[in-house]
């Protein structure tokens, strides 16, 4: 992942933003948005 998304998301989390996901139903896609999310420790 670039660093600058990173940066986005951590800034979203700080600030107390929602993120919905939607998903076109792969499950590697999936996989990899729930690796995230726990990066995030959402």
């Amino acid at each position: 992942m670039k660093p600058a998304v990173k940066k986005m998301f951590r800034y979203f989390k700080n600030n107390n933003y929602s993120i919905f996901i939607a998903s076109n139903g792969l499950i590697e896609y999936q996989k990899a948005i729930a690796s995230f999310y726990q990066w995030t420790g959402g």
